[in-house]
């Protein structure tokens, strides 16, 4: 990305906007400067670990998706705004 926005003279985020996950310490350094979002990965970690062990308990078999029922489990990701992306 660095390379094409060199090569064709864009700047960040007047041009180009640039949005990344996970927040890594990376992404806070001053050449990068990336906006990202935040996920909750430890808790998604545990309700995953959570949900196999239940399965297992139940001694039920995992079946191919098509024939599982689906329970689904929303996190809020939160941004943390950095100066790759204009608010706005």
């Amino acid at each position: 990305m660095d390379e094409a926005r060199h090569s064709f003279a864009l700047r960040l985020p007047e041009h180009l906007c640039v949005m990344g996950y996970n927040n890594i310490l990376l992404s806070g350094w001053s050449f990068c400067y990336l906006t990202t979002f935040i996920q909750p990965v430890e808790q998604c970690a545990r309700d995953a670990v959570q949900w196999l062990i239940a399965q297992e308990e139940r001694q039920i078999m995992l079946r191919p998706r098509a024939e599982q029922q689906h329970s689904r489990l929303r996190y809020e990701a939160s941004v943390v705004w950095r100066g790759s992306v204009q608010r706005g």
